[in-house]
Parts: structure tokens; C-alpha cells; sequence
């Protein structure tokens, strides 16, 4: 089925600057045009503000909305203007303003609504879910598979980690059961629909609901979501009855905000490569992680500090045979998809990319995914894009983990500790990652240093040991949680409004020599993750 109509000859295209001579900001005063959690996130990986980060010209921008020209979004990363006009914009713009570098079409037409058969065409499918007798009931195998249910079971759910997901729309998700939880505890954070330029994504497809569920669903024994404590920002950047370059920009705007609003991942289950118009449409030469706004973009993710998880592609039983945009970034996490045992889905798109690095990264489940439809119905469904929120969820939880971690450094230890690491392919990439030996690999490593005085003696033999506080963490209710290197808790004490010295009441002759961790959680301030040795 295919229709189009026109109702006035306008097109959109970005509009890139020459340079920010004339910006009105300074790196020097970041909290200006960066929230604190932005600039903290930054903070934390040692990360400095730079030219990339700073709003673009406002003088240029003004002269633009002069002209009749409408300015949609700016782009701060890209340095440049989305914006909407009348036709053969692209022949006067570079040589009315001496500011302008160069105009790439976005979409023509903007008017336009072309819904072909391809566009309409989603990997998912409907069947009765068979209900097992646990708490994740039929989402049992996706989250087993990656070791999900071992790192909840340790209080490792996403709490405190803030995703925001680019998606389609959100059909009826504000209203739905399994979401009562997100809901009710308010950890939707915001909403922003960057097509049509309002708040209200929950009118739309229900792409972006299911996707969600895979990370927030909270339905005891029928779907529990892999990161159901994390925080969210729900945006709309894609529109499902068209494909154009357009909805890269609205990909790229909608990064630069979840930036300023100090994200820490984004799931992103889309893909471009070949659009409406074929001749807007890319070579798999251009799929080398630099050469796509949408790559382009997700790299200045990797920069600022936030982790992007990508579906790998739907095409891997199709003509396309190159992973597509941004999936095609380096710095990211590129996910495909397998079925129940493991084994890589007939649809799930392949690497190398063009510049022949091995995608995906990692893989998890994408077949018979369970997830929740805007009906209300938990049901199942394939593709990429389920298992990419499956995986990302994971990620966020990893990280509340590993709280002292950078993203590249939480990147290169989900690749590094997954199943195909030490012979990865462009299948499966590094292959399953299991989450709970991702965080035993780390803490069995040099990383943490032993003599940090949080817990004295350390290393110790027999006999009591104590939590040391400092003077602004004491009065505060604290958790302590010991684990040994296998993640299995073996110790945990409440301590209400705790002192500057401590004891521990565990009974220290019970452990065997070795090394464990501790996990110190306290009422305002981060999780502290310490090593033990018992000689």
C-alpha cells in the first residue's frame, strides 16, 4: 500500500556553520548551557568540556529566521541548523551567507507522506507466551541468558542510571499495567517528540512501547524488564510512515538533549541506510562510522561520556549485507540478535562495517523476545530491536555496579567478558555477554585499590572488621553487602545512622582465603565498591 500527497513545497535540510566565532558561551561556564548532571558525568570520567559542546552562533540562526527560513533545532556537536524551507535552498544558501559551509537535504518535500510496504514492515509477531513458574515468567530466557536475574538478585536493577530511549513512539504506554511501576514512582523523567515538536509521544506506534518493556516492564511472573529501577526520558525522533535522512537529525538533536540532561545511556533501536528518495539513500562504502549524521552523532556520545546500544539490522536475510547507521559507529555497542539457545537469528544483521571492523559487538535475545504491546497483551516478538534493549538495560545495571567505570571502559568489559571474546565474528560479534561475569572479572582485577580505608583491617586474618566512615557520610543509613567472586552475597548488615568507626558483625573465621568485595550504599552518596582479602 502506497499513497503521497503534497500541500506545500517546502523541504528540510541542515544547514552547517563555518565556526562559532560569534557564540555569546565559554567552556568556562559549562552550567550555562549544561545541566549539573550533564557536567558531573563529565566530571567523573575526566571528561572536558570542548568547542563541540557549545551552543552554535545565535547571530546566524537570527539571520536564517530573517530570511523566512524556520529553524527547527540547532545542533551544538555538528555545529549547524535543521531546518525547514522553500525548494532550491541548497543553491542559494552557500552563496547568500558567507557562514555557511554546506547544506545537505533531509527530506524533500516536508509535507510529505509516503508509507510503502517496506517502511510498514516490522519483525514482530504475536504469539501466546508460555508462562514459567518464576518471577520473570516468560522473560526468564532473556534475562538468564545474560546473567539479568543474577546481577537483580544483588540489587543491581538500574537504580540510579538514567536511559533515554529514541524509538517511533510509545503508544498507550503511560496507561499500561507492566509500566505501573515506571509510572507510579515517576521515574519517567521527560518526553519529547522531536517530529512533531511536542511533549506527547504516547499518540503514536507502539515500537518504542515494546522496546521499553524489554528495559522497564515490571510484571512479576510474566515480564520483568532488565534495568526496571533505572530512570527514563522517552523521545520521538522517528517517523514511522516515511524514511529520510530527516529522522538522522532528529536522532542527532534528540542526543544532544539527553547530553544536556546528563543521561547516562541511550537505546536506540533504529537503522538507516536506504531511504524513500534513492537518491538521498547510502552506499554500504558510507556504513564506516564516520560519514552518517547518525554515526557522527553517536560518537559525540562516546565523547561526552553516555554509552549508546544500537540494534545491529533486521536485513540479515535481505540484499543489505552492511551493518547499517549508527550500529556502523565505533564507540558504541552494536547488538544482534539469537534465539532461545543461543543461536544468531536468520534476520539479524551482520558486519563487518564498511572500514572492516566486527559487528555487532554483542548479541542477546531477539527471537521470541517477550515483550509488552500497547494492548496491554505480553506476547512475543523478533528482532534486533528487542534485543538491544535487553542488552542495554544490563549495561545501565552494570554500571550502578561499577559506579567509578567510564563508558568506554564499561564498553570494553561487556565485549571482553562475552562469550566469543577471545574469537569474535561478524555474526555474533563477542558474542552473549553474562553481566554477572563481567563484574567478577573486573573486581578480580587490579582496578579497585585494596587499601582505601573504608574497611580496616584490609587485608585481614580472623577477627572483627569494621566500616570507617567519613565525618559528612556518618549519621546516614548505610547498606553493607560482601559478595564473593562468583557474586553470590554472603554478608549484609544495616547500619542506621552510622558512626565514624563501625564493627561489622559478621563472623570472619567462616570465610575462606581469598578475595571478595564489598558494596558500601549509603542514604546520598554514590555505591563504593571495595576489595577485600582475607590471607
Amino acid at each position: 500500500m502506497s499513497f503521497t500527497s503534497y500541500a506545500q513545497n517546502k523541504q528540510y535540510y541542515f544547514v552547517y556553520f563555518k565556526d562559532k566565532n560569534c557564540t555569546t558561551y565559554s567552556i568556562d561556564r559549562p552550567e550555562v548551557f549544561l545541566s549539573k548532571k550533564s557536567i558531573a558525568r563529565r566530571k567523573k570520567q575526566n571528561i572536558p568540556v570542548k568547542s563541540y559542546d557549545l551552543p552554535v552562533c545565535s547571530s546566524y540562526v537570527n539571520t536564517l529566521t530573517f530570511h523566512k527560513i524556520q529553524v527547527l533545532y540547532t545542533s551544538r556537536w555538528l555545529n549547524g541548523a535543521y531546518v525547514k524551507a522553500p525548494g532550491k535552498l541548497l543553491d542559494s544558501l552557500t552563496k547568500t551567507f558567507t557562514f555557511v559551509d554546506k547544506v545537505q537535504m533531509l527530506r524533500p518535500f516536508g509535507d510529505t507522506v509516503n508509507v510503502s510496504e517496506e517502511s510498514m514492515r516490522r519483525n514482530t509477531r504475536k504469539e501466546k507466551v508460555r508462562i514459567e513458574e518464576t518471577t520473570y515468567g516468560g522473560s526468564y530466557n532473556q534475562t538468564h541468558m545474560i546473567c539479568a536475574d543474577d546481577m537483580h538478585s544483588q540489587g543491581f536493577q538500574g537504580h540510579g542510571i538514567t536511559i533515554a530511549v529514541l524509538d517511533g513512539g510509545y503508544s498507550k504506554a503511560n496507561g499500561l499495567k507492566f509500566f505501573e511501576k515506571l509510572f507510579t514512582e515517576k521515574r519517567v523523567l521527560g518526553t519529547y517528540d522531536f517530529v512533531s515538536r511536542d511533549t506527547n509521544v504516547y499518540d503514536d506506534i507502539q515500537h518504542g512501547t515494546q522496546v521499553l518493556s524489554c528495559m522497564a516492564a515490571y510484571a512479576e511472573g510474566s515480564l520483568i524488564g532488565t534495568a526496571y529501577n533505572a530512570n527514563y526520558y522517552l523521545f520521538r525522533t522517528e517517523d514511522d510512515a516515511t524514511e529520510y535522512p530527516i529522522e538522522e537529525a532528529n536522532w542527532l538533536i534528540a542526543a544532544e538533549r539527553a547530553d544536556s540532561l546528563g543521561v547516562d545511556v541511550i537505546n536506540s533501536s533504529l537503522g538507516y541506510s536506504t531511504f524513500d528518495d534513492k537518491s538521498l539513500s547510502y552506499t554500504m562504502a558510507q556504513m564506516n562510522g564516520k560519514t552518517t549524521i547518525a554515526a557522527r552523532a553517536a560518537n559525540y556520545c562516546a565523547r561526552v561520556g553516555m554509552i549508546v546500544v544500537n540494534s545491529a539490522g533486521n536485513m540479515g536475510d535481505k540484499n543489505w549485507t552492511i551493518i547499517p547507521t549508527p550500529a556502523d559507529a565505533d564507540s558504541i555497542l552494536a547488538v544482534g540478535a539469537v534465539d532461545e539457545l543461543g543461536n544468531i537469528a536468520s534476520f539479524s544483521l551482520g558486519g563487518p562495517t564498511a572500514d572492516g571492523r566486527i559487528k555487532p559487538d554483542v548479541v542477546a535475545k531477539g527471537k521470541s523476545a517477550t515483550v509488552g504491546f500497547s494492548s496491554g497483551i505480553i506476547s512475543v516478538g523478533n528482532g534486533t530491536s528487542f534485543a538491544a534493549p535487553i542488552l542495554c538495560g544490563m549495561v545501565a545495571c552494570l554500571w550502578q555496579a561499577l559506579p567509578m567505570l567510564s563508558n568506554m571502559q564499561i564498553i570494553d568489559l561487556v565485549r571482553s567478558t562475552s562469550s566469543l571474546s577471545l574469537s569474535p565474528n561478524n555474526d555474533m560479534g563477542y558474542g552473549i555477554p553474562c553481566f554477572t561475569r563481567s563484574f567478577a572479572t573486573w573486581l578480580g582485577q587490579s582496578h579497585v585499590n585494596i587499601t582505601e580505608k573504608y574497611i580496616i583491617p584490609n587485608p585481614f586474618t580472623n577477627g572483627p572488621i569494621r566500616l570507617i566512615l567519613t565525618e559528612k557520610d556518618t549519621t546516614k543509613n548505610v547498606d553493607v553487602e560482601i559478595y564473593d567472586l562468583a557474586s553470590k552475597l554472603i554478608y549484609k548488615q544495616f547500619i542506621p545512622n552510622a558512626l565514624h568507626v563501625n564493627v561489622l558483625n559478621m563472623n570472619t573465621n567462616i570465610l575462606t582465603q581469598g578475595l571478595y568485595y564489598v558494596k558500601i550504599t549509603g542514604d546520598d552518596f554514590a555505591p563504593r565498591i571495595i576489595k577485600l582479602v582475607k590471607q
